[in-house]
């Protein structure tokens, strides 16, 4: 691990000297210093020769590299060092430049706006601005620099420009952010106040990435192996499609009511044929994919509509097939078949179908070179015939359960939980494939997290319940 200073000049270099020292001596780490622009050789010689001497620190535990322009350059570099904490003095011609690295930087990160008054070995007062109750930016300020702050200031938006006005030569406002919060006001009003110059330093911090977001792009690395992301075009395009599709519409009951119809002919007959022409004419994919593309993205307007679409289509697809069972009990009577039996006892490896149904479906769909017809045939396996299963049962009045399983509630446990588990595989190989907000944990993320969490917490009561059931009817034959 390691301090990392990031400079475009000489001058950068001079200001930043006595903070990288500070970042380096309270963290007892070395010292690498990264210079943006591979054709900067003079200054990376002269640096390999002076710094250690200027940082006062054994030369060992300095290095000196030089990196291309572009922050993704910069960010492979910080990655490759394991950096601990990452220092970048402001500069106003870099402004747009540094604002990026100090945004999606996976480390602690320091970015100051040194005053006329330089020298930060004979530091002033010191003000932390925080919003609330909070007490990020003090203890940010004791973490990275070892300082605590002589006052703690209230946020008050931009009446807190004040504080800044009111800092003199030498002392020090720090502010502790979450720039991806979309609701972070403090930062909005440090990015401008950075830019404004000042006797005194002014300083924006922000913590590293948890563990959930080294987890995330792990996965994301690892996933980019095997299918590399869409681009931006195609992202559009699909997630246009999807939303369109998501929406209720009169198509889209006519085909699921049909689906239901033709699957309740199959279960009457006990046919294995016709209940699969159900599935492929079954429209269900899409408005899952489209509860799993909102999970991806935090879109919650979209998660609704989604789920709507989907309560509805149920309906209607029980609906239909309760009224195609009362036709068919006009002509001959209905009795439950093989085909019906067999899902009115869910399994744990029933779930499966959904689970790996949802994720191949949701990866056909974006990949134009394969068909997401068969896969939406196979997410339809996991939930039309379960339907039309509980309408047939519904209509022959078939609610007791019996040693050949429970009717109604087993058909319906099924399908609920293959939503469930079709939802989550779809909005993972989504976000895998580049459908999501953002690279790292924001508002909307934990959104998505929070509700990831609790159809998980759904599926694996259902599924403890199952087992324990299964468990109790093995030890009683």
């Amino acid at each position: 691990m390691s301090v990392v200073l990031v400079i475009g000049c000489e001058d950068e270099f001079r200001l930043a000297l006595p903070w990288c020292q500070r970042l380096a001596r309270q963290n007892e780490l070395p010292i690498q210093i990264v210079i943006r622009g591979l054709d900067r050789k003079v200054l990376t010689e002269q640096l390999r020769r002076s710094a250690a001497e200027r940082l006062e620190t054994p030369s060992d535990r300095v290095t000196v590299s030089n990196v291309d322009e572009s922050v993704d350059a910069v960010l492979e570099v910080l990655v490759q060092s394991n950096c601990k904490k990452l220092l970048i003095c402001y500069q106003t011609n870099d402004h747009s430049w540094q604002q990026n690295l100090f945004e999606r930087a996976t480390c602690d990160v320091m970015w100051i706006h040194v005053g006329t008054d330089d020298n930060s070995n004979s530091l002033g007062r010191l003000f932390a601005v925080d919003v609330d109750a909070g007490r990020d930016s003090i203890r940010l300020g004791r973490s990275m620099l070892g300082i605590v702050s002589d006052e703690s200031v209230n946020f008050m938006g931009d009446e807190s420009s004040d504080i800044a006005n009111e800092a003199v030569d030498g002392d020090l406002v720090l502010v502790g952010v979450d720039p991806l919060s979309d609701s972070d006001s403090l930062y909005q009003w440090a990015r401008k106040q950075i830019s404004q110059p000042s006797a005194s330093h002014f300083a924006i911090l922000r913590d590293g990435d948890t563990l959930i977001d080294n987890a995330a792009a792990r996965i994301r690395k690892w996933f980019g192996t095997i299918a590399p992301p869409m681009d931006r075009e195609q992202r559009m395009a699909l997630a246009q499609d999807v939303e369109i599709g998501s929406r209720p519409n009169l198509e889209f009951f006519a085909l699921i009511s049909a689906a239901a119809m033709l699957a309740a002919f199959g279960l009457v007959q006990d046919s294995a044929a016709v209940i699969i022409g159900a599935m492929l004419i079954a429209p269900l994919m899409t408005p899952i994919m489209g509860a799993g593309l909102a999970l991806a993205h935090g879109n919650r307007p979209l998660f609704e509509s989604s789920l709507l679409t989907i309560v509805l289509g149920f309906v209607g697809a029980l609906l239909s097939s309760i009224l195609m069972g009362w036709m068919v009990g006009l002509f001959q009577e209905l009795v439950a078949t093989d085909e019906m039996w067999a899902r009115c006892r869910p399994s744990p490896l029933d779930f499966g179908v959904g689970m790996i149904g949802g994720l191949a479906a949701s990866y056909a769909r974006t990949r134009s070179h394969l068909s997401s017809a068969l896969a939406g045939a196979a997410i339809a396996a996991a939930l039309v015939p379960p339907i039309s299963t509980a309408g047939l049962q519904i209509a022959m009045g078939n609610w007791h359960p019996t040693e050949k399983g429970f009717p109604i509630a087993g058909p319906l446990l099924l399908v609920s939980v293959n939503v469930l588990t079709i939802m989550i595989g779809s909005s993972f190989i989504l976000w895998a494939r580049g459908m999501r907000s953002e690279t790292k944990i924001d508002s909307r993320s934990r959104w998505s997290l929070r509700i990831l969490a609790s159809l998980l917490g759904i599926v694996l009561l259902a599924l403890i319940w199952l087992l324990r059931w299964s468990a109790a009817e093995v030890s009683i034959g």
